[in-house]
């Protein structure tokens, strides 16, 4: 059976971010940005290594 495109850009992200998101993080601020159309959340992730994203 085939896989679609989007199916193996999915399956390669979550190798690769799946480790990382997985790990414990803090919520430092949340901030909702009128009108109310967005939410920007400030993360500290210590053991994410971002240099490889």
């Amino acid at each position: 059976m085939e896989t679609s495109i989007l199916q193996q850009i999915k399956n390669k992200a979550e190798k690769y971010l799946g480790p990382q998101l997985l790990q414990t993080g803090r919520v430092l601020e949340v901030r909702i940005w009128e009108p109310a159309t967005m939410v920007e959340i400030d993360l500290h992730l210590p053991s994410a290594d971002v240099r490889n994203c």
